[in-house]
């Protein structure tokens, strides 16, 4: 630790003076300075004594009043620790909660709504609860939806001036990142409440309305048909939407099939072209010299958009429209997996059908001999959270004789222990959770016992 000096000791002091004139709130550098009857410009320097005496006795973080004296800070001055229910996790619902609200304000700022009140009852839940906490812990409270938004969203909640559980320590990264887009683990938090995701409770909607007629017409072939269109025409026209929904097995879902579509916004447009994703082949917008997509994976996965990119006139006699945004982040994102998982399974000469029984499940793999394999995949970034959602894939009678849960590969690379992670949380003799090259592989070795 840092030798104190009696100006170190005399600051420390102040410091908690400071703290208890402002009823227990943490105080900032300008207020630590006027207390010592300096001039507020003289914040630098109290920044620099206190840099030295951090994380020892004094510590912070990029909010707002997160200054405070640490256990050995407090030591020096002859007190102990704050109570201990100042110490005391907050409420683990704070940040689903927030996550959740997010999902359903970025809903309407994409409608071009304004942001005003009344607010989705998941956000204002969630703020009050936040608002309560630190009111309670004596941090600067938040005073409207802009700094809920600035000074805790778009900070990793495990950088909160407020301590957290067990769960909420693995929350390293914000809910809203640099550009405004929501984050994996904002999605991932919304979807473990019951209807937090606005737009995975949209798509849902969608699809079943399709589902629903599949079904009523038992037609298999048409909603795998639809579905699959979707995926491999991220963008379209209206004439091609038409010309798909005069084939036979879509055109009981034609009207339905523009409903997925929307208008391509001008950010969009690129010098009379539209640029699309290498990874999903949507729409790619410019914001700020950034491009992005709908979601945050697919500038990780074309390392920034440098691979893949294509381009698409932008024909203003017939416009190209694309899937809503919806639809891109929960149908087509994880469809390209799918899809490529069946292609890749039906070269090694196996039968491969997606989304089997309306989709009860994503891909059903027949071998030679009759025996059934199930698999759904799953693309999540944190597998702590994706733990909370694997059951087994009905609560009919199986009619598979084995089952995966697939991640793609890319998730194990960049996490080694997501496996193992998942595996710990999700004990189950009714699935296997492996990699989709794994699984290509044990797909490949039963294929080979057979012929044995």
């Amino acid at each position: 630790m840092a030798d104190l000096t009696d100006a170190d000791i005399a600051l420390l002091r102040l410091i908690d003076k400071v703290m208890r004139d402002n009823g227990g709130q943490n105080p900032t550098l300008a207020e630590i300075a006027l207390a010592a009857g300096l001039p507020s410009s003289s914040r630098g320097t109290i920044q620099r004594q206190l840099t030295r005496l951090r994380p020892n006795y004094v510590d912070w973080s990029g909010q707002a009043r997160s200054l405070h004296l640490t256990p050995s800070g407090l030591a020096v001055l002859g007190q102990t620790a704050p109570d201990l229910a100042v110490q005391i996790p907050i409420n683990d619902l704070i940040v689903p909660l927030l996550a959740a609200g997010l999902t359903r304000l970025s809903v309407r700022v994409e409608a071009g709504e304004a942001l005003r009140a009344p607010y989705d009852e998941a956000w204002e839940r969630g703020a009050r609860m936040l608002t309560l906490e630190c009111l309670t812990r004596g941090v600067a409270a938040p005073a409207h939806l802009g700094e809920v938004i600035n000074l805790w969203c778009r900070i990793a909640p495990v950088d909160w001036p407020l301590p957290l559980g067990p769960a909420g320590r693995l929350y390293a990264e914000p809910l809203l990142d640099e550009g405004d887009e929501l984050t994996s683990l904002c999605r991932e938090l919304a979807q473990n409440l019951v209807s937090g995701d606005a737009e995975l409770e949209l798509s849902e909607s969608l699809m079943a309305g399709v589902r629903s007629q599949a079904q009523a017409r038992r037609n298999q072939d048409g909603y795998v048909s639809f579905r699959r269109y979707l995926i491999e025409h991220p963008v379209s026209t209206q004439d091609d939407l038409s010309d798909a929904g005069a084939r036979r097995e879509i055109s009981p879902f034609a009207a339905t099939l523009h409903e997925m579509y929307e208008r391509i916004p001008s950010t969009a447009i690129h010098n009379g072209q539209l640029l699309l994703c290498g990874h999903c082949g949507w729409t790619l917008e410019r914001a700020d010299n950034r491009l992005r997509c709908g979601g945050p994976r697919c500038r990780t996965l074309t390392d920034n958009f440098s691979r893949g990119t294509s381009t698409r006139p932008y024909d203003s006699a017939d416009p190209p429209l694309r899937a809503r945004r919806a639809i891109r982040q929960y149908v087509i994102a994880p469809g390209v997996y799918e899809i490529n998982l069946a292609r890749r399974i039906e070269a090694m000469g196996l039968s491969c059908q997606l989304w089997p029984f309306y989709d009860r499940y994503d891909l059903r793999v027949v071998f030679e001999n009759g025996e059934v394999w199930a698999i759904d995949v799953k693309d999540w970034k944190h597998p702590h959270l994706l733990g909370r959602r694997l059951t087994t894939f009905t609560d009919v009678a199986p009619d598979w004789q084995r089952a995966f849960f697939a991640i793609p590969d890319s998730r194990v690379r960049e996490n080694r222990s997501y496996l193992a992670t998942l595996r710990n949380l999700v004990r189950s003799d009714d699935f296997a959770i492996v990699t989709i090259s794994d699984l290509l592989h044990a797909i490949g070795r039963r294929k080979e016992a057979g012929h044995a």
